[in-house]
């Protein structure tokens, strides 16, 4: 089982400053502390090489404070961390530590490093340290939340249950929502052969959070150790996410989202098509498209209603554009279903999305670009507002702009001239044979400074066997100046 909690929250601890204001420094540094914006603080294994050569290549001749200097270490750690070569990603978070060491959040990724390695008292070690220490981008209790939790994690591990014991206490003590605390201390429970104290903590924990197939599993143990036969079924319950509500009407329930209203199902009824319904205390009250992929993205409290986003997607189509709603629920009877044209995100992935909740009340979704204009989605008292913000002039970013050189080249060079001639292509997408390569040219194309003129003009050159230069390609199809 997995003890600790996703080390993503961690990981945002320590690069969510990176997200805010533009970067100063040489090129290097710019891609090294830009990468973990890709993927919620963390490097994407399709990245790690690409992080490893631009962060160490800064590290040479870093001309940032310590704190970057810091930074650039723990991005080159998490992309050794993706390659799964643990020392290498211990031994850079080290450096982080030892470059700026009057935070916590680099001693608690550096302590997940050690659990992934199998070295738990060295994670213990961190985790403690942590806790003498601020954390640079959460509330002292929330962070003092979590380490406990962690911490609950590795003295578990280790066997010291009544140690995990009393961390997971005061996780819950700090933070009672914290459904990792109770699922620790019901492991812990359970591996003492307390089978009643574990069954109570796994119902808090699922009372919490409805989802994780790891309550399900672990109380259907418990459920068997205590004798409760019967029971027993929750632990082939929920796994992979996919709940068998009803075999005989064939209703499965792929995700689950606790309200004050009670509890909202995304579901389907036919098993050749995904889940395309939300269901709440047994009546439907949301109703997709059949074939389109839904989630529900995002739950927010209200003073007057609790509101869940959704999140849609075609799947293989090859567009990243995803049509999001706002699921309103005011009483168990009275709900609403809130769109707009506009009120659509430039990414498949919508459960990352940026979205917020202002002391007001009010709800904010970042949609990202479209044309080059950024959308930011606003509901306020019921009403569903789509900005608009025009970003004419900037570039596009220096990552993406050499993704579409380099990808382009090759497919152009390729593609147009075997199957299709070189001629001008109106369509830039379509050079790209692989699926996620035109989805995220889709993506790109929509970002500030992008030129779909000036690409199909490099396309078609490439394809006649003449050469574009980087620097070229940058000012036509990018907006670089």
């Amino acid at each position: 089982m997995n003890w600790f909690a996703a080390r993503a929250f961690a990981a945002a601890l320590c690069f969510g400053m990176i997200s805010g204001g533009a970067l100063a420094g040489s090129q290097n540094e710019n891609n090294c502390l830009e990468l973990p914006k890709l993927d919620n603080g963390k490097v994407r294994p399709a990245d790690a090489d690409y992080a490893i050569r631009e962060c160490s290549a800064a590290l040479k001749n870093a001309t940032r404070t310590d704190r970057y200097v810091a930074r650039m270490y723990m991005v080159r750690a998490e992309a050794w961390y993706a390659k799964k070569d643990y020392s290498k990603a211990i031994a850079d978070a080290g450096a982080a530590i030892d470059a700026d060491p009057k935070w916590g959040d680099n001693r608690v990724i550096r302590g997940d490093f050690y659990i992934t390695a199998g070295q738990y008292d060295q994670a213990i070690k961190d985790y403690t340290g942590a806790l003498a220490l601020p954390s640079d981008m959460a509330s002292p209790q929330a962070f003092h939340a979590a380490v406990y939790a962690k911490r609950a994690a590795a003295y578990g591990l280790m066997g010291r249950l009544d140690q995990a014991i009393a961390d997971s206490n005061k996780a819950i003590a700090l933070d009672p929502g914290l459904a990792r605390a109770y699922y620790n201390l019901g492991l812990a429970s359970k591996l003492q052969g307390n089978y009643a104290q574990a069954l109570k903590d796994y119902q808090a924990a699922i009372n919490i959070n409805l989802a994780d197939p790891n309550n399900y599993i672990d109380r259907g143990v418990a459920w068997e150790k205590n004798t409760a036969a019967a029971k027993a079924a929750d632990l082939y319950r929920n796994i992979n996410f996919s709940i068998d509500m009803d075999t005989s009407g064939g209703i499965q329930v792929f995700s689950v989202q606790a309200t004050r209203f009670g509890k909202a199902l995304l579901v389907t009824t036919d098993d050749g098509l995904p889940a395309s319904t939300i269901m709440l205390n047994g009546k439907v009250v949301f109703k997709g498209d059949d074939g389109m992929y839904f989630s529900m993205s995002g739950y927010f409290r209200t003073e007057a209603a609790d509101v869940i986003l959704i999140g849609s997607n075609a799947g293989g189509s090859g567009t990243p554009d995803s049509p999001l709603y706002f699921l309103v629920i005011r009483s168990p009877s009275q709900t609403e279903v809130l769109t707009d044209p506009d009120f659509v995100a430039d990414t498949p992935d919508t459960d990352g999305l940026k979205k917020w909740m202002d002391k007001k009340g009010r709800i904010f979704v970042d949609l990202g670009y479209i044309g080059g204009d950024k959308k930011v989605a606003e509901l306020d008292s019921g009403k569903l507002t789509v900005h608009i913000y025009s970003e004419k002039g900037k570039p596009l970013s220096d990552d993406l702009c050499q993704w579409v050189y380099e990808k382009g080249m090759e497919s152009c060079k390729s593609q147009l001239a075997h199957e299709q001639g070189c001629e001008e292509y109106s369509n830039p997408a379509g050079v790209f044979s692989s699926h996620s390569d035109m989805t995220q040219l889709t993506y790109i194309s929509n970002q500030p400074g992008y030129n779909q003129a000036g690409f199909n003009q490099s396309c078609l050159a490439w394809c006649n066997g003449k050469g574009v230069s980087y620097q070229q390609f940058s000012k036509t199809t990018c907006g670089a100046k």
